[in-house]
């Protein structure tokens, strides 16, 4: 069906008295970005749960609703919302970032003098001053490896989501990437979360 309806289309432009053809309603395209949207609603909740567990481990103390304070990758939102309406929600900062954000988490910015200078301060040796230097907010290896495992993945579900997000129809290309790393990422997160179980 969705064959007949492309040919059509472009069989219409290359007809007279028609010189451009836009198509506003496609119930085929609906259905389908509908579909997309669950996927990506569920994998990205999956997500998010394992995020948090990944941050709540590394900060164990301190507010549970700054999980990015020690992350480049902050919220896009231009009021960010306060630790009350994030409880309020039962929300976290992860709910307030984008696909492209995700791969850029475990990430410290620059030291800043003052920053390096309170460092020096307090550490009574040479390698306690290297390692908090160096230090990556998350520094549990396996947490580490998923974040960086994110970055192999994650672009081709990003691209998707956009077409979804704004009813646009993804190329044969974009949907064969999403098809092949979807469930690769959804894999790497089942295996973290089994590791939870078995610990639990």
């Amino acid at each position: 069906m969705q064959t007949v309806v492309e040919e059509f289309t472009a069989a219409l432009t290359e007809t007279p008295p028609i010189a451009h053809v836009v198509k506003f309603e496609d119930p085929m395209l609906r259905e389908e970005l509908a579909q997309r949207a669950s996927e990506i609603y569920s994998l990205e909740m999956k997500l998010r749960r394992v995020l948090s567990f990944i941050y709540l481990h590394a900060y164990q103390t301190g507010d549970p609703y700054d999980l990015l304070r020690e992350e480049t990758v902050q919220l896009m939102a231009r009021e960010r919302p306060t630790a009350q309406q994030m409880q309020a929600a039962g929300e976290n900062q992860f709910f307030y970032l984008t696909f492209g954000q995700y791969v850029g988490l475990n990430q410290r910015p620059e030291l800043r003098l003052q920053a390096i200078l309170q460092v020096v301060r307090t550490a009574e040796q040479y390698e306690a001053f290297r390692a908090e230097v160096i230090r990556s907010p998350v520094e549990q290896e396996d947490d580490a490896v998923l974040l960086a495992g994110l970055k192999e993945r994650m672009d081709a579900i990003e691209r998707m989501r956009n077409c979804v997000a704004h009813n646009r129809r993804p190329s044969k290309t974009m949907t064969d990437n999403y098809v092949n790393a979807l469930p690769l990422l959804d894999d790497l997160i089942d295996q973290y979360l089994a590791r939870w179980q078995m610990l639990g």
